[in-house]
């Protein structure tokens, strides 16, 4: 692991522990072995350090999620696959599940990096409006209909991670009763 990935691997284990406004730049420069300045010569800030954080996260699970999903699948099976997919990246990623809970909707990612994950989410929100335009989930606004989603989602990676339940479909089935017609 070079310099940049042990302050960024540091940063998520202490934003998660300590959250962005109790974690120093000089803590996390500590926490990866280096002296205070270290941080500085990847990121202007620590709030530049954060939106990277939010984004790559953010990118490399759209990258697992939609990467390779056969476009062939039916409507319904497509959203499942996506439900699995993602079950199943922030289970094996479980400190990145709790930044993204945790920072999903701060005031500390700055309105750049939100733009760009909504750019990456275009993928997702298509597939909403596909199972939406076919009379498979209900007509409500996206952002309402990832709320409901997302809610119930956060919750279930939760009781999975905590029960090593390993029956992902039943999970799925509950979030797509959330929106189902």
């Amino acid at each position: 692991m070079n310099t940049k990935q042990k302050l960024i691997a540091s940063a998520l284990k202490l934003f998660n522990e300590k959250w962005f406004e109790n974690t120093s730049t000089t803590s996390i420069c500590k926490d990866a072995g280096f002296s205070s300045w270290a941080l500085f010569v990847h990121f202007k800030t620590k709030n530049d350090l954060l939106d990277y954080l939010y984004v790559s996260i953010k990118k490399r699970y759209f990258d697992f999620v939609f990467w390779n999903l056969d476009p062939s699948l039916k409507l319904l099976d497509k959203i499942r696959e996506v439900l699995k997919r993602s079950f199943q990246y922030y289970l094996n990623n479980y400190q990145e599940y709790v930044f993204m809970k945790s920072f999903a909707n701060s005031i500390h990612i700055s309105r750049i990096a939100k733009e760009e994950i909504e750019f990456e989410m275009q993928e997702f929100l298509k597939l909403i409006d596909e199972l939406k335009n076919n009379w498979i989930i209900i007509h409500e606004d996206n952002n309402l209909l990832i709320s409901a989603i997302s809610g119930i989602f956060y919750s279930l990676v939760e009781y999975l991670q905590q029960t090593w339940d390993e029956d992902i479909e039943k999970c799925i089935d509950l979030v797509l009763r959330t929106i189902k017609k």
